[in-house]
């Protein structure tokens, strides 16, 4: 039975929820109604300039590894109008939790301006989901695009997933070789260090919109505490400097389904699990009940 003083929270919980639904229904509509006016396609504009550039930081908006820099003559050969489809086509891929994630102003908002976080997402949901092949995607894509918000997901692995230390060794030396070889190493450093623009930047919805650069060391203390503890979702969004809309997506790890990884939390599980016995109704004077 609900206690009387909790049912001010309980509606204050819900009114909270409707809100966040009714703004979100409201900006997901009106992200269709710019892309319906001839709006979007911002970055997969970044994509086309940049594969046209020799030196991709001659473009500003470039933050990736020079290495994924060549890589988008194929990405943007696949086109605008397939990139969006397939980002449509990857939502069963989550099973229920695709249809909140597809009806999400952040998956909207990437659909919109044409990156490919999207498809990020899928490959850290099922490394988060302990599959070993995008684990080690993942990873690849870290070094390839080393956003913040994917920092600790890249961390868990390392520190959780100790197979995945000599794959990732091989694959940064591998990645810094061909940084090097590239030449623009030294530009890319500069621009990763650069991220006042991104802070003050009007898509910015982050703590950091309103407290500028004090919410960095708050982010990576609060995103610490949230790796530790598996919150690897919220932990993802705390990391960042910076949080553009399409970033939100990330929050949705927390919503997958998480396997046992280790004997050290298998053996909580269990020992959590023997003293519910007990407080179900199955203690001892139920033994002669139990099958054996």
């Amino acid at each position: 039975m609900t206690l009387p003083a909790w049912r001010p929270l309980r509606w204050a919980l819900i009114g909270a929820v409707a809100a966040i639904a009714l703004l979100n229904a409201s900006l997901v509509l009106g992200t269709i109604r710019y892309m319906a006016s001839g709006g979007g396609g911002e970055d997969f504009g970044t994509f086309l300039r940049v594969a046209g550039l020799a030196n991709p930081f001659d473009y500003g908006g470039w933050r990736w590894s020079p290495v994924a820099a060549w890589g988008m003559p194929a990405l943007i050969g696949l086109g605008l109008p397939v990139l969006t489809a397939l980002k449509f086509g990857v939502l069963p891929l989550f099973g229920w939790r695709g249809l909140l994630i597809g009806t999400s102003w952040p998956f909207w908002f990437d659909v919109a301006a044409g990156n490919i976080l999207t498809f990020v997402l899928v490959v850290a949901w099922f490394a988060w989901r302990g599959n070993r092949v995008a684990m080690v995607a993942f990873l690849i894509l870290t070094l390839l695009m080393p956003r913040p918000i994917m920092l600790p997901l890249a961390a868990w692995l390392l520190w959780k997933e100790p197979w995945t230390r000599l794959p990732f060794g091989a694959l940064f030396t591998v990645h810094a070789g061909l940084v090097l070889v590239s030449g623009y190493g030294g530009d890319w450093i500069g621009r990763l260090l650069a991220i006042s623009g991104e802070l003050t930047h009007q898509a910015n919805v982050g703590p950091s919109h309103w407290i500028g650069v004090a919410w960095v060391p708050i982010g990576i203390a609060l995103a610490v505490w949230l790796t530790r503890r598996g919150k690897i979702g919220l932990a993802s969004l705390a990391a960042s400097p910076y949080l553009f809309p399409y970033y939100l997506l990330f929050g949705a790890l927390e919503l997958a389904p998480h396997p046992l990884r280790d004997d050290a939390d298998l053996a909580e599980a269990v020992r959590q699990h023997l003293h519910a016995v007990p407080a179900a109704g199955l203690g001892p004077e139920a033994e002669g009940q139990r099958p054996t």
